[in-house]
């Protein structure tokens, strides 16, 4: 089977990117599919054990690849990758990071690389996060807020694959909070695909219990979260 790969970007920080696929990542696990995961670069992490982010990964997709090809670059300061390296000395290797990608989704029938921050957030003064898309040839899975100025964001996120011809696959629409006097929930979703042209695949609910939520439930939530995403454009969740 020829391997699969997507890279999991948004239209800014905390949209839930992390939250998104890890649940794309047990909902092909539970269908058997032997997933791979990779962050490239994750921030704001302090000490050398498994950061946040890949951890999440790695629990949902139960891949056994070890932390330095899911993870290569990690850095304390919570800010994006190119102001942690002017502000530690640490320098990310550009070939190095795409060298991993390649080798973790060589290994997986199917991998989800997942991006830091929004998709032009800068990695060095040459490389955004959309290059990584770019440079390994693969689409893009959009992940956007509901709430009022997701159209703007959403917009301006996918005009910029594009200038990168990197194509969109589809927007996945993650409901970070509560916004019950939001009006303009309700018809974000299709003005966001008439506007675009790219398909929204589903709108998540937000789920208050995430914070405090055991392993467990975790892994329940993902999944549920997953089976209602269902991988439209892939026949309903199969490849």
């Amino acid at each position: 089977m020829t391997p699969f790969a997507y890279f999991v970007t948004g239209t800014d920080t905390g949209v839930g990117k992390t939250w998104i696929t890890a649940s794309l990542a047990t909902f092909w696990y539970r269908q058997g599919y032997d997933v791979g995961v990779m962050k490239p670069i994750e921030t704001g992490v302090k000490g050398s054990s498994w950061p946040d982010d890949a951890k999440a990964l790695v629990q949902a997709s139960h891949s056994g690849d070890a932390q330095e090809l899911v993870v290569p670059y990690t850095f304390e300061p919570p800010v994006s990758p190119w102001a942690a390296t002017l502000m530690t000395g640490k320098r990310i290797d550009w070939n190095h990071l795409i060298e991993t990608a390649r080798a973790i989704i060589g290994r997986h029938q199917v991998t989800l690389i997942e991006g830091a921050g929004g998709i032009a957030v800068p990695i060095d003064a040459d490389h955004s996060m959309i290059h990584i898309a770019q440079e390994l040839e693969i689409p893009v899975i959009l992940v956007a807020r509901t709430g009022l100025g997701t159209i703007n964001h959403t917009i301006l996120s996918v005009e910029y694959a594009k200038a990168h011809g990197v194509k969109v696959l589809g927007i996945i629409m993650n409901a970070v909070n509560e916004l019950p006097e939001d009006v303009s929930i309700t018809l974000n979703p299709s003005l966001i695909e008439s506007l675009t042209g790219i398909p929204v695949w589903a709108v998540v609910p937000f789920h208050p219990d995430i914070g405090n939520a055991s392993e467990g439930h975790l892994t329940t939530l993902w999944e549920q979260t997953g089976q209602h995403i269902a991988w439209h454009p892939l026949q309903d969740g199969k490849l």
